[in-house]
């Protein structure tokens, strides 16, 4: 969702280095040629309805997206645009006209050629299509127009810095394919791509992507991606370890130090920062007054859960800005551990106990909320039970709904029926998403499904946007990190790292960050699997939490 270059991590280390590790610091090293071939098994615990670069809803499509399709341009760990399916671009002057040369040659998986119209009729539906988490970076477009087969341009209405961020997350995708499709019934049952990859089959059990041989940017090493559906967090862990799967994210921090026990397991602390909070739905009368808001904010105990949840491994939010973003604001600080303060807030606001049950009440009403979260996510789960012990201290009772991945979209995301949620927001160098996420015209348009509505935010989103000038852009966005601040949609809990969990049999995973899945183009097999004794960890495995 977010951002903004981060600094990397040194280069990968030596071969001759990494066969020491893998084989006994006592041998010599020695030289490792990369091999074509092998398949990689990805271990994830929810499926993706779909993987469709218009409508996609989820992390891991998005994730994937990058696997099947190409966008116009790429950005790198620091922010940098790169070329991809454009060489080279022009901007007018003014920064009303962008035009796009776009590469020779380059064919979608099924053998067509991409051409300016499949740019054109991608973004246009994109324009058209409310489910579109990206419409809103389209609706400053006034024209795409096809100049001739390589060459597209894009006439704005007004100059909008915003859409070079959408530009580099947008998968192109076959005009034939989507404009005979309207609602993507075909489409989502086999997407059709140019990227590195290509879409063989989805199941509940797995989806299976295999190389894509006539690749543009060279042939991917590996033969095949498997994703593993598995049934939560703990389950990826456990399989890791047997071996059944190569890679998983590490959202459980005790994974980690397992994990570092094991020999034939590599752990890389490269992917991007995930902002964890709590989502109130501005509809519900409960949370219209800021004051509330502020208070539920001074009851959380942020260190106590950056303690006891992620072993020290991360920082208190303050925002949904982290300290690593180019703009960020250092005068916005996280609200402090002040249950008293919280206390005084809700007095102020009209709450209290009035019949002695240590729940607050107003004008006969309970403070009490349903908070929904994914099922299988053993983090947030344990987060939500700490949140629900530190506010119920203030007299504010909050009811866990823990709920399968596809219905927790339906609800919350879709039908927004939900009194509170909880999330982690995946924060990307090459994208910022604070517009759709808390600009008042994303409520429907958009991933405002909090409902929240605040003219200062929406002002400054807006010349943040579309100013002209980058240090009136990067000052009206630093004024936003201080609005929001004090008028939250939801309580900042923590910023933290996700690392990634490799078999070591598998080379070149960079060591600085990674953006996306698309970097396991560089990534080859280097050996046999081994057995799962030589796999055994040096502690006995977490059990599915």
């Amino acid at each position: 969702m977010s951002r903004l270059g981060h600094a990397g991590r040194t280069l990968f280390l030596a071969v001759g280095a990494l066969v020491m590790a893998l084989t006994g610091c006592g041998r010599a090293p020695q030289e490792v040629q990369k091999t074509q071939g092998g398949v990689l098994r990805l271990g994830i615990y929810h499926s993706p309805s779909e993987i469709n670069p218009i409508t996609t809803d989820s992390t891991i499509s998005a994730n994937l997206l990058d696997l099947l399709f190409n966008t116009l341009v790429r950005f790198s760990g620091d922010g940098q645009k790169n070329p991809e399916l454009a060489e080279k671009w022009t901007e007018s002057s003014d920064g009303l006209v962008w035009t796009f040369y776009l590469k020779k040659g380059v064919t979608f998986h099924d053998g067509t050629p991409l051409t300016a119209e499949d740019v054109k009729a991608t973004l246009g539906t994109i324009q058209r299509t409310e489910r579109s988490g990206y419409a809103y970076a389209l609706k400053n477009v006034k024209e795409i127009k096809v100049l001739d087969p390589s060459t597209v341009q894009i006439a704005f209405y007004k100059a909008d810095s915003l859409l070079w961020d959408s530009l580099g997350v947008i998968g192109i995708a076959p005009k034939a394919l989507i404009e005979n499709d309207p609602e993507f019934k075909t489409f989502n049952q086999h997407p059709v791509g140019s990227g590195p990859f290509r879409f063989v089959s989805q199941s509940d059990e797995e989806i299976v992507l295999e190389a894509n041989d006539r690749y543009f940017g060279g042939r991917p090493y590996l033969d095949r991606v498997i994703v593993k559906v598995l049934s939560s967090q703990a389950a990826n862990m456990n399989n890791l370890i047997a071996g059944n799967i190569d890679m998983a994210f590490i959202l459980n921090p005790e994974d980690y130090g397992a994990l570092s026990q094991i020999r034939s397991i590599h752990v890389y602390d490269n992917w991007y920062p995930l902002l964890y909070m709590v989502f109130l739905n501005h509809d519900n009368h409960l949370f219209a007054d800021p004051r509330v808001r502020q208070a539920l904010n001074l009851a959380v105990d942020k260190d106590r859960l950056i303690e006891r949840l992620l072993k020290g491994k991360g920082a208190a939010a303050g925002g949904t800005v982290d300290d690593g973003h180019e703009s960020h604001n250092p005068s916005v600080v996280p609200y402090p551990y002040k249950p008293q303060e919280a206390l005084k807030l809700l007095r102020d606001a009209g709450w209290a106990d009035r019949d002695g049950d240590f729940i607050l009440d107003k004008d006969g009403r309970k403070f009490q909320f349903d908070a929904y979260a994914v099922q299988g996510e053993e983090l947030t789960s344990k987060a939500l039970r700490i949140l629900q012990q530190q506010l119920s201290e203030i007299g504010v009772r909050m009811v866990i709904r823990e709920l399968p991945f596809d219905e927790y979209v339906r609800v919350v995301v879709r039908e927004r029926k939900f009194d509170a949620n909880v999330a982690n927001l995946v924060v990307r160098s090459l994208y910022d998403s604070n517009f759709t996420y808390w600009h008042s015209s994303q409520i429907k348009a958009g991933l405002n499904f909090c409902s929240y509505r605040n003219r200062e935010v929406d002002r400054l989103l807006d010349e943040s946007r579309f100013e002209v000038d980058p240090a009136k852009r990067r000052e009206a966005f630093q004024q936003f990190q201080k609005v929001i601040h004090d008028d939250p949609p939801g309580i900042f809990l923590f910023w933290r790292n996700m690392p990634i969990a490799i078999q070591a049999r598998f080379h070149d995973v960079p060591e600085k960050r990674m953006e996306s899945l698309r970097d396991l183009v560089k990534v080859w097999e280097g050996s046999t699997r081994q057995s799962t004794s030589e796999n055994a960890p040096a502690v006995p495995p977490a059990r599915d939490r």
